[in-house]
């Protein structure tokens, strides 16, 4: 009778995912392209109302934004569909609001009804996925791939949430450099 392999130790998983977020941290900053950065920042910060759309394991990132978001001046709405209500959310999408979808294959079929219907309505989109034929990139006004560590069959998330940070802190020294400016010229009139 053969002996089974020893099953890897939680050390050995772990430091496998470090290495492998390690490098798809990396990988983030180094295609990151600073125009597409710049102009999702510009979007969000002009915004309506910043709707969020990831379900399944893109629910985390987006609850995450969600709530990053309300700490600032903005109008966040999760689109989480509870209760099986996720048309009605939708439905008060509007051209002058920005959709944030995030999904990754195999893609969340609501998703896909949110970003369909953000463009039948005019609204610009902002969509984070994993690859540019993602059937959500067809409607996106900026369309960032990320390239999640994988080990095994797990999926890792550590850059998509870098990214959503980054545009988040970036959104929040808009914000203070747009109100600092409107506190000076009310002060100088």
């Amino acid at each position: 009778m053969e002996s089974e392999a020893v099953p890897e130790t939680p050390l050995d998983i772990l430091q496998e995912f470090a290495s492998s977020n390690s490098q798809a941290l990396q990988q983030l900053a180094a295609r990151a392209e600073p125009e597409m950065l710049e102009h999702a920042v510009q979007l969000l910060a002009y915004a309506d109302t910043i709707y969020i759309a990831g379900l399944r394991r893109s629910f985390s990132i987006a609850a995450y934004l969600t709530y990053a978001l309300s700490h600032l001046e903005c109008r966040p709405i999760l689109l989480d569909g509870m209760g099986g209500m996720l048309r009605e959310q939708i439905s008060r999408i509007k051209a002058c609001d920005i959709v944030v979808s995030i999904s990754f294959s195999p893609y969340a079929e609501e998703t896909a009804i949110v970003s369909k219907t953000a463009a039948s309505v005019g609204a610009r989109q902002i969509v984070i996925t994993d690859s540019q034929i993602s059937p959500l990139a067809t409607f996106s006004d900026l369309c960032f791939v990320v390239k999640e560590a994988q080990v095994d069959a797990f999926r890792s998330q550590s850059a998509t949430l870098c990214l959503v940070q980054s545009l988040v802190v970036a959104l929040a020294y808009r914000l203070g450099d747009k109100k600092h400016n409107n506190t000076q010229e009310n002060s100088n009139q």
